[in-house]
């Protein structure tokens, strides 16, 4: 049986296709404008503007070998 650590707080049925609409609207914009769109979110809802998204491969290299060996493995089982 699962164990709920914490509950959602119920949404209303208009907050919730008021948030619908906003992430399809979010997702929409991204598949056509790409990363224009996701430069304009992330200044939008994360105030962070970085010359460039792309992650280098070593970098997440290193950053997995910091994690505790239960948490990479509960991320490869999600």
């Amino acid at each position: 049986m699962a164990e709920y650590l914490k509950r959602a707080i119920p949404i209303e049925q208009a907050d919730r296709k008021q948030i619908q609409d906003t992430v399809e609207e979010i997702l929409n914009e991204v598949r056509t404008r790409g990363e224009d769109a996701v430069r304009f979110y992330s200044k939008k809802f994360d105030h962070w503007d970085p010359p460039c998204f792309k992650v280098d491969p070593s970098a997440v290299e290193l950053a997995r070998e910091q994690l505790p060996g239960d948490l990479v493995e509960a991320m490869q089982f999600a």
